[in-house]
Protein backbone atom coordinates (compact mmCIF):
# COMPACT_ATOMS: atom_id res chain seq x y z
CA UNK A 1 0.00 0.00 0.00
CA UNK A 2 2.73 2.83 0.91
CA UNK A 3 4.35 1.75 -2.59
CA UNK A 4 1.40 2.77 -4.17
CA UNK A 5 1.10 5.81 -2.51
CA UNK A 6 4.56 6.55 -3.11
CA UNK A 7 3.75 5.74 -7.08
CA UNK A 8 0.65 7.85 -7.38
CA UNK A 9 2.26 10.85 -5.63
CA UNK A 10 5.26 10.52 -7.77
CA UNK A 11 2.59 10.30 -10.69
CA UNK A 12 1.13 13.02 -10.27
CA UNK A 13 3.70 15.23 -9.94
CA UNK A 14 4.89 14.01 -12.58
CA UNK A 15 2.00 15.00 -14.34
CA UNK A 16 1.60 18.65 -12.57
CA UNK A 17 5.48 19.33 -13.68
CA UNK A 18 4.67 18.43 -17.44
CA UNK A 19 1.11 20.68 -17.42
CA UNK A 20 3.21 23.53 -16.03
CA UNK A 21 5.73 23.24 -19.00
CA UNK A 22 2.28 23.02 -21.37
CA UNK A 23 1.07 25.96 -19.62
CA UNK A 24 4.84 27.89 -20.32
CA UNK A 25 4.52 26.79 -24.01
CA UNK A 26 1.03 27.90 -24.11
CA UNK A 27 1.90 31.84 -22.80
CA UNK A 28 4.92 32.12 -23.79
CA UNK A 29 5.80 30.24 -26.93
CA UNK A 30 8.78 28.18 -24.91
CA UNK A 31 9.02 24.94 -25.73
CA UNK A 32 10.92 21.99 -24.44
CA UNK A 33 10.03 20.03 -27.17
CA UNK A 34 13.21 20.97 -28.94
CA UNK A 35 15.32 19.29 -25.84
CA UNK A 36 13.78 15.95 -26.74
CA UNK A 37 16.10 16.22 -30.34
CA UNK A 38 19.18 15.69 -28.21
CA UNK A 39 18.50 12.83 -26.64
CA UNK A 40 20.23 9.80 -28.49
CA UNK A 41 18.56 7.39 -27.28
CA UNK A 42 15.26 6.21 -29.32
CA UNK A 43 12.92 4.70 -26.93
CA UNK A 44 13.91 7.46 -24.00
CA UNK A 45 13.20 10.18 -26.80
CA UNK A 46 9.74 8.53 -27.19
CA UNK A 47 8.72 8.45 -23.48
CA UNK A 48 10.21 11.56 -23.60
CA UNK A 49 7.83 13.14 -26.45
CA UNK A 50 4.75 10.98 -24.69
CA UNK A 51 5.38 12.75 -21.09
CA UNK A 52 5.58 16.58 -22.66
CA UNK A 53 2.29 15.26 -24.82
CA UNK A 54 0.53 14.34 -21.96
CA UNK A 55 1.23 17.41 -20.32
CA UNK A 56 -0.29 18.98 -23.54
CA UNK A 57 -3.20 17.31 -23.65
CA UNK A 58 -3.98 17.96 -20.11
CA UNK A 59 -3.33 21.34 -20.17
CA UNK A 60 -5.36 21.47 -23.20
CA UNK A 61 -8.42 19.60 -21.51
CA UNK A 62 -8.22 21.86 -18.74
CA UNK A 63 -8.99 24.90 -20.59
CA UNK A 64 -11.67 23.31 -22.35
CA UNK A 65 -13.32 22.57 -18.78
CA UNK A 66 -12.49 25.86 -17.73
CA UNK A 67 -14.29 27.32 -20.90
CA UNK A 68 -17.23 25.35 -20.58
CA UNK A 69 -17.59 26.57 -17.06
CA UNK A 70 -17.66 30.11 -18.14
CA UNK A 71 -19.90 29.40 -20.80
CA UNK A 72 -22.41 27.74 -18.60
CA UNK A 73 -22.35 30.91 -16.06
CA UNK A 74 -22.66 33.47 -18.84
CA UNK A 75 -25.70 31.33 -20.21
CA UNK A 76 -26.74 31.11 -16.52
CA UNK A 77 -26.76 35.24 -16.42
CA UNK A 78 -28.75 35.64 -19.68
CA UNK A 79 -31.26 33.24 -19.28
CA UNK A 80 -33.57 34.77 -17.36
CA UNK A 81 -35.63 31.51 -16.57
CA UNK A 82 -32.75 30.40 -14.81
CA UNK A 83 -33.08 29.84 -10.75
CA UNK A 84 -29.20 30.94 -10.71
CA UNK A 85 -29.37 33.67 -12.92
CA UNK A 86 -29.27 37.52 -12.11
CA UNK A 87 -31.89 39.42 -13.94
CA UNK A 88 -30.18 42.89 -14.13
CA UNK A 89 -33.25 44.14 -15.79
CA UNK A 90 -34.99 44.39 -12.31
CA UNK A 91 -35.35 47.28 -10.45
CA UNK A 92 -32.95 47.19 -7.11
CA UNK A 93 -34.98 46.95 -3.70
CA UNK A 94 -36.20 49.50 -2.29
CA UNK A 95 -33.54 49.70 0.21
CA UNK A 96 -30.93 49.85 -1.83
CA UNK A 97 -32.40 52.34 -4.04
CA UNK A 98 -32.70 54.83 -1.03
CA UNK A 99 -29.32 53.87 0.73
CA UNK A 100 -27.82 55.23 -2.73
CA UNK A 101 -29.42 58.02 -2.92
CA UNK A 102 -28.38 58.55 0.64
CA UNK A 103 -24.53 58.23 -0.51
CA UNK A 104 -25.09 60.30 -3.76
CA UNK A 105 -25.98 63.28 -1.15
CA UNK A 106 -23.15 62.56 1.09
CA UNK A 107 -21.09 62.81 -1.76
CA UNK A 108 -22.32 65.60 -3.21
CA UNK A 109 -22.14 67.22 0.20
CA UNK A 110 -18.45 66.37 0.52
CA UNK A 111 -17.83 68.03 -2.74
CA UNK A 112 -19.40 71.28 -2.06
CA UNK A 113 -17.13 71.49 1.67
CA UNK A 114 -13.93 71.07 -0.69
CA UNK A 115 -15.02 73.66 -2.88
CA UNK A 116 -15.79 76.09 -0.12
CA UNK A 117 -12.64 75.00 1.24
CA UNK A 118 -10.70 75.61 -1.64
Amino acid sequence: MVLFSQLLSLATDAALITTGLAGIRHLTGFSVHRATNFIKNDSVRKAAVIYLNSGEFIYDKSIDIIKSQVAKLDDNTKNPSSPTSYNTNQPPPPQLEQRYQQHQQEQQQKEKKIKIDD
